[in-house]
């Protein structure tokens, strides 16, 4: 991969350095480094020296991808702070889109519909096993059938609550010694707005596994 070819200017990256990280964005591309803004935390600009070593990664629709580099210089662009960095390492991807699957304990409130008369039955309050853009295991004290209507809202901590339609796809009894099925769903309609949020929560809790 060429970062030239990926790495446009405005594209959304992290930088990880010292076991933290920090979202940014390209500033420019150049034959022999790239340009990106320097990082914010918490209203106050983030002080990497130069010579030092970093992770830098991005996102793709077949996935997460990163790379080593070195920070030249720290330049600046009119008002904006930039570091110039190097690749040290070739890009490596992390993580397919289409199989991103992180297994987190959210709290899920669930609504059954019922198949003939369409009715929501009353709430179940419970917790994922886990969570994908396209569907999610939950773990329920009941079975329910294949293709039965759910109506789902996830707590995705600070990013806000999920909803979505779904439909289940398995129930699985995951524990003999007590009625405990994991049951998996298979998200069909929500809001853009809500699959958007989704990704974010995904994408960061990603990055935060990846530090460990």
């Amino acid at each position: 991969m060429e970062p030239k070819k990926y790495l446009r200017s405005e594209k959304r990256m992290y930088i990880s350095y010292d076991k933290k990280m920090y979202m940014t964005t390209v500033h420019s591309v150049d034959e022999d480094a790239i340009y990106i803004v320097t990082p914010m935390k918490n209203g106050s600009v983030v002080h990497i020296n130069a010579g030092q070593t970093i992770e830098v990664g991005f996102w793709e629709p077949n996935g997460i991808f990163s790379f080593k580099a070195v920070i030249e210089a720290n330049v600046s662009y009119g008002q904006k702070g930039l570091f110039q960095i190097v690749p040290i390492s070739s890009f490596k991807r992390m993580q397919r889109r289409d199989s991103y699957r992180i297994y987190i304990n959210c709290r899920v409130i669930i609504e059954v519909v019922d198949g003939e008369t369409g009715k929501v039955k009353k709430p179940i309050e419970t917790h994922s096993l886990n969570i994908s853009i396209g569907g999610m295991c939950i773990k329920l004290n009941e079975e329910l059938d294949k293709d039965v209507e759910v109506i789902c809202r996830v707590a995705l901590d600070e990013f806000g609550d999920y909803i979505s339609t779904g439909l289940t796809v398995f129930s699985k009894r995951i524990n003999s010694a007590e009625k405990a099925f994991a049951v998996g769903v298979q998200f069909v309609n929500c809001e853009p707005s809500d699959q958007r949020k989704l990704s974010r929560f995904i994408r960061s809790r990603e990055i935060m596994t990846r530090r460990k």
